[in-house]
């Protein structure tokens, strides 16, 4: 698990990318196909009208797909995003963390009792 992890952390950038020039490829593919259809059903026949519907059907089914493939580019993690999602929660729940502030807190109210002291002593 360990090492899927760090190989998806180290293509989750490319992957991200892909995703965005697959859609945009895929946009301007259905395009074309559907400009086809509009040209070629002017002077088709029969069956090349039937051809070129067919031609429109797939151009929207490919035409979903790419929109679906771009919409979730967005929210694809980076990176830098990915590593922090896996480190910080074991480390915001470590207890050896979680004691850190409780020993400042402690070093610190020492350190002032222990001037507020040699403040009385003084006077």
């Amino acid at each position: 698990m360990e090492y899927f992890l760090i190989y998806l952390i180290g293509v989750v950038d490319d992957l991200k990318e892909f995703f965005t020039f697959f859609g945009a490829i895929g946009a301007v593919v259905c395009l074309g196909m559907s400009l086809i259809y509009r040209v070629g059903l002017e002077e088709a026949s029969e069956e090349e009208e039937k051809i070129l519907k067919l031609l429109a059907r797939k151009s929207f089914n490919f035409f979903v797909v790419f929109a679906i493939i771009s919409a979730s580019s967005p929210f694809i993690p980076n990176s830098k995003t990915l590593i922090a999602m896996v480190t910080i929660p074991p480390v915001i729940n470590n207890e050896q963390v979680q004691q850190l502030p409780e020993n400042i807190l402690g070093f610190i109210n020492d350190y002032i009792k222990e001037k507020d002291i040699l403040q009385m002593l003084k006077i």
